[in-house]
């Protein structure tokens, strides 16, 4: 029953990461996320542990040291934000999977293919502006502060399920990797024609992340374009040229095209790495704070005073010390390395999120909890099953 279980669990967990509600009629429900904690924990369980004595130093260390600094901080901030808790819990729980273990079958594919299918159709309907699409979204994916998403579907930015257009631009983006990484073992044309879609919805998104992954998409279509012999990706390229035409015939997302400015995107002072770390940025008091108590942080206290996202790196320091920091990048590094079998595309993955955290703490996004160990486990799959 177990191993039937083990077979089987990285399909919810990839399901659940993409399409686990957040709201309720367009109002966030915080008892979805402590919901999806539980759930996420029961997958966790039937996964493969590897107990190291590393994993189980950095569980202690991150867990005690968190519930350590709240007692000590709680005279100076009195107010607390245990919800944040789970989070940490379950990531570094996550450094004892075993995901080499795992025996990944043929749904494993079949499950990234059609959640694939599922993102684009999301996605092109945001663009699109379809009526059922943006009211889907509306109501089930309202996350952070309710005008988020309504904002982000005015703007025709196809986050999908994400909220925010960073987080949608790192997904999408690896979605698109992994689409592409499928093509180059399996040869298989929908793998390359669903990541040149997902090029175009990363595109759409017009953020500072996304046209950084842009970039990178660009860079590595060409290098593994430039590694297929066969002339059947002539044809392939010309029906994406068509559907570009098409979707350029209408006239709002045409005047959405040319409104595209990438100067104005990256110069701008609301958003992007400019906007997080100049002297007008809403993070500059949690910095000057850091800086000047360096060993008295915040720990699941709060502070209005303060600002608690926007940067992986400065939060988790507020929270517990660049030794919080510093063990959790660490434990993370040493679990990409000991669960990817590819040692290089371990390294590619390592680093993408890696940089991503200087904008935003994804390593305790909830959604990200539930996709790492199925992308880990989907990489490995096509490694051993497609070898050339």
């Amino acid at each position: 029953m177990i191993n039937y279980i083990r077979k089987w669990i990285f399909v919810p967990l990839l399901f659940l990461g993409v399409l686990f509600p957040t709201s309720v009629g367009e109002i966030t429900n915080i008892q979805y996320y402590y919901f999806a904690f539980v759930l996420l924990f029961c997958c966790y369980f039937f996964i493969p542990k590897a107990g190291t004595s590393w994993n189980i130093v950095a569980f202690l260390l991150v867990n005690i040291l968190l519930i350590l600094f709240t007692i000590t901080a709680s005279t100076t901030f009195p107010t607390y934000s245990f919800g944040i808790f789970p989070s940490f819990f379950l990531l570094t729980l996550s450094f004892f999977l075993n995901l080499k273990e795992v025996n990944s079958y043929k749904h494993i594919q079949l499950s990234f293919t059609l959640i694939t299918f599922i993102i684009i159709i999301l996605g092109g309907g945001i663009v699109l502006q379809n009526e059922f699409i943006v009211n889907f979204i509306k109501r089930n994916y309202t996350a952070s502060y309710d005008d988020l998403v309504p904002n982000m579907l005015a703007l025709r930015k196809p986050v999908i399920t994400f909220a925010t257009h960073s987080v949608a631009a790192l997904f999408i983006f690896l979605f698109f990797f992994l689409n592409l990484w499928t093509f180059n073992k399996t040869a298989k044309i929908i793998y390359f024609v669903n990541s040149m879609i997902l090029l175009v919805l990363l595109f759409f998104i017009r953020s500072n992340t996304s046209i950084f992954y842009c970039g990178i998409s660009i860079i590595l279509l060409f290098f593994y374009l430039g590694k297929q012999k066969r002339l059947t990706l002539l044809p392939i390229l010309g029906v994406f040229i068509i559907f570009l035409v098409f979707l350029m015939g209408n006239d709002s997302i045409r005047e959405l095209f040319f409104s595209f400015n990438v100067d104005s995107i990256l110069s701008s002072d609301k958003n992007g790495f400019s906007a997080r770390y100049s002297t007008q940025s809403p993070l500059l008091p949690t910095i000057n704070y850091i800086l000047n108590n360096p060993f008295s942080p915040v720990g699941l206290t709060v502070s209005d005073k303060l600002y608690y996202s926007d940067s992986g790196f400065i939060l988790y320091t507020l929270r517990g010390t660049i030794v919080l920091t510093l063990v959790i990048y660490y434990s993370f590094y040493r679990f990409i390395k000991a669960n990817v079998i590819n040692r290089n595309l371990g390294l590619v993955l390592f680093l993408v999120i890696i940089i991503f955290e200087i904008g935003y703490p994804i390593l305790i996004n909830t959604r990200f909890l539930f996709l790492i160990p199925f992308i880990i486990v989907y990489i490995n799959y096509l490694t051993v099953h497609y070898e050339k």
